[in-house]
């Protein structure tokens, strides 16, 4: 099982690195403990404004990112990937 976030997971990693106004590098080992620290500290405050999501299988969430691309999608893409393919029905 895969978690799949409602909001794009890489849009969290964009504006973590946006708002902390850190360049992205290469490797983990490019950055200082202190920017690291920094890093996932921001990281983890967007993924509580923003959620984490909902669980999948990686056959599930592949399915959804062949349609829906990995960064461009939304909730309501979500939504209709359930009632259209897998014919459930999402308040």
């Amino acid at each position: 099982d895969v978690i799949h976030h409602l909001y794009p997971f890489r849009k969290i990693v964009d504006e973590t690195f946006k708002e902390i106004n850190i360049d992205i590098r290469q490797t983990v080992e490019k950055y200082s403990t202190e920017e690291f620290i920094l890093i996932c500290d921001k990281l983890r405050e967007l993924h509580k404004i923003y959620g984490l999501g909902v669980c999948l299988t990686r056959d599930i969430h592949k399915h959804f990112h062949d349609i829906y691309g990995y960064k461009g999608f939304t909730k309501e893409n979500f939504v209709e990937f359930c009632e259209k393919y897998y014919n459930i029905k999402i308040e």
